[in-house]
């Protein structure tokens, strides 16, 4: 059954990885609950992914800067002083709400499946989709280790220094820490796991909104397929092209 709200119709997850096994089908969870948590996820996500959109715009553009244009771009966002605490504040809180309203979810899921089969099939399954949990505590983790590199800066690896404007170095404590293995592998790392959960997580909003039908839950499909290559590809080139040399100071 749908949830009707006032110009919304939610709809059941169709493609809910159901199991299947000698002691049958497991009960649903609460439709009320599961679908509403859904919405706050979906929209924690939504905004989180356009943080990334940003990222992701700024990311090319920094990487065909030189030196002194690069830092100048970050003295220039810095000096936007309130509006990028308030954007950062913003961005957490929707993380949080992500978190929260994922963790909620997947224990109510484990709730309603307390028992493991003696045979189990999943039906409409993909790898993406079985770990999203896990790929979004991967990202989590590695959100923190990416402040606490460049926006707090008390990571080994960062250099610490002003440029020949006494401007900070951003460029420099970039591409230092890029050029070492273990980092660069980091971060491609990360992309690929955020490939895995966009990929499903693009199609998840979809249908959590009451676009899953047989016509477009496939196009969702190969939408956040092609995002989440696009992601994939354009965080990791600066680190790949740096680690190989074709970026250079």
């Amino acid at each position: 059954m749908a949830i009707r709200l006032p110009g919304l119709e939610v709809a059941p997850r169709t493609n809910a990885t159901p199991s299947y096994g000698t002691r049958g089908i497991a009960p649903p969870r609460d439709a009320t609950a599961g679908q509403l948590g859904d919405l706050g996820e979906a929209a924690a996500g939504f905004g989180y992914g356009v943080q990334r959109i940003a990222d992701f715009k700024q990311d090319e553009v920094d990487e065909a800067k030189s030196q002194t244009e690069f830092n100048a771009y970050a003295e220039k966002l810095h000096g936007l002083g309130p509006f990028v605490w308030a954007f950062r504040a913003f961005m957490a809180a929707m993380l949080c709400l992500h978190v929260i309203f994922a963790v909620l979810l997947t224990l109510e899921n484990r709730a309603a499946n307390p028992d493991k089969y003696a045979v189990k099939k999943m039906l409409k399954t993909t790898f993406a989709g079985e770990t999203m949990i896990w790929t979004g505590l991967l990202l989590l983790a590695f959100i923190v280790y990416h402040l606490l590199q460049f926006t707090v800066r008390v990571t080994p690896d960062i250099v610490l220094g002003n440029d020949a404007k006494n401007r900070v170095d951003v460029f420099t404590m970039v591409f230092t820490s890029f050029r070492i293995t273990p980092i660069a592998l980091v971060y491609v790392a990360a992309m690929i796991t955020l490939f895995l959960h966009l990929s499903h997580g693009i199609q998840s909003i979809a249908q959590t909104v009451g676009l899953n039908n047989d016509k477009t839950m496939p196009q969702f499909g190969v939408l956040g397929k092609v995002l989440s290559a696009l992601f994939l590809v354009g965080y990791s080139a600066i680190p790949v092209l740096i680690l190989a040399g074709i970026l250079a100071k």
